[in-house]
């Protein structure tokens, strides 16, 4: 009977032959372990690269993942998780050694199909929210003369209105990665075959999964205290609070309504509490994942480091080999640098022309509010010039990180195993010339001594 995995790309079949005990599965790098059956009832044997749940790197970044599904910016595709049967009822497929009976794959299916509307719920109550808010720009703007004095309006309106593109664009972005087939998907499915596997004992394997486990926590602790930040300045403050400067900027946001409209003030609130999840959470999240890549860096790099320091007192034949293995593997963790960059890199530009955009037009409100300013009005200033700083300075932490251990530190072991290597070739080269001298009748003895002195 057969068993049929669906995705975006390829089907991958499993045929089960009742003539024998054997499982063939096609490609054959689908199949990587073999998964002990149980005692009762016939089964088939498979471990799938697309089944994200039971993916090691979606595992390590879930927590940031459901950050991403609340905000409206992350779904699975279904055909990551459904395993579709073709034939007699009863039979059950293994996946990692769990059972994967329909009753647990309806509910992934459904929980991803939740999450895909819940993005579309997200995403119009973002657009009609931001509608509103150009709206309010629009409306602002034509009542001003344009003189000096108008200067701070000026500018205060001009970063809503990029404020607002930058959400969307976000938005739009991460949510176009989630639809394809190449982007967070691939991502993770590519990250298990790809992604740095110790090279010594296991202990180092564990050490750096610890490492990265600390950084993401360390990660979550300081993206909750931003939100929730965040959400008090943009959702809670102007909706709830009745100080001066809070009150000027719910003024500044119902621009051109009715202020004491509870379905306006219903709208401010959802609005103000979704953008700042697609505001807060991205820089984050790439920061995350750069974080991914460089602790396998930093893995490879210490594993190459304890090649290099071996092989100083004895370089022998599996040297040349051992380099190639590592180039192959320092390949494959480029490539999925490469896959990051595709998905990230359109956000990466657009974040970092809105926040310096932001910071100019905030300069000029700061300038030309700062007599009337209250301490509140200060406060809320200042998080908001720190929030994009942060964010620039997030993305190019995480890029400067990545890029030396992708280009520098590899390297340098490299050359020093290339240039141990060329050493040997000397020596040998200078020991055949010695040996040979130009006598022919000693190469075959001369043969023999270099074999025992390379052994």
């Amino acid at each position: 009977m057969v068993y049929t995995i669906e995705s975006g790309r390829e089907d991958l079949t499993a045929v089960h032959h009742a003539d024998s005990a054997k499982t063939t599965l096609t490609p054959e790098s689908v199949s990587s372990s073999v998964i002990p059956k149980p005692s009762n009832g016939p089964t088939v044997e498979m471990e799938t690269d697309i089944d994200l749940y039971h993916n090691q790197g979606y595992l390590l970044c879930r927590p940031f993942l459901w950050l991403m599904r609340l905000g409206g910016m992350f779904f699975l595709r279904t055909q990551a998780i459904i395993l579709t049967q073709k034939g007699q009822n009863g039979q059950q497929v293994f996946v990692k050694g769990r059972i994967l009976d329909e009753t647990l794959v309806a509910r992934w299916v459904n929980v991803e199909r939740v999450s895909k509307a819940w993005s579309l719920l997200v995403l119009l109550i973002n657009a009609v929210y931001a509608g509103k808010f150009l709206y309010s720009v629009v409306y602002g703007l034509r009542q001003l003369n344009f003189t000096q004095k108008d200067l701070g309006p000026i500018g205060a309106h001009c970063a809503f209105a990029v404020s607002i593109f930058m959400v969307i664009t976000t938005q739009l972005i991460f949510l176009k990665n989630s639809l394809g087939s190449s982007g967070l998907f691939e991502f993770f499915c590519q990250w298990r075959y790809l992604h740095y596997r110790c090279a010594g004992n296991e202990d180092s394997c564990a050490n750096f999964r610890k490492s990265f486990t600390f950084r993401r926590n360390v990660i979550c602790v300081i993206v909750g205290i931003h939100l929730a930040a965040h959400i008090f300045s943009l959702a809670v403050g102007p909706a709830f609070l009745t100080s001066h400067g809070y009150q000027q900027l719910h003024s500044k946001v119902t621009e051109g309504f009715d202020g004491n409209n509870q379905a306006l003030m219903a709208l401010n609130f959802l609005g103000g509490f979704f953008l700042s999840f697609v505001d807060v959470v991205p820089p984050y999240f790439f920061y995350l994942i750069a974080e991914l890549l460089t602790v396998d860096f930093e893995h490879l790099t210490h594993d190459l480091g304890n090649t290099v320091r071996s092989t100083k007192k004895h370089v022998d034949d599996n040297t040349g080999r051992n380099v190639e293995w590592f180039r192959s593997r320092h390949n494959g963790l480029c490539t999925l640098v490469e896959m990051a960059d595709e998905i990230f890199s359109p956000w990466v530009l657009l974040i970092l022309a809105c926040c310096v955009l932001q910071i100019l037009c905030n300069v000029y409100v700061a300038y030309a509010v700062s007599a009337t300013w209250t301490f509140m009005t200060a406060a809320t200033a200042g998080f908001w010039f720190a929030t994009f700083f942060f964010q620039i300075y997030i993305v190019l932490r995480a890029g400067s990180r990545l890029t030396a251990y992708i280009s520098h530190q590899i390297l340098i072991f490299e050359i020093q195993l290339d240039l141990q290597l060329e050493h040997r070739i000397e020596e040998c080269t200078h020991l055949r010339q010695e040996l040979l001298g130009d006598n022919p009748a000693s190469h075959l003895k001369t043969e023999n001594l270099l074999l025992n002195h390379n052994r």
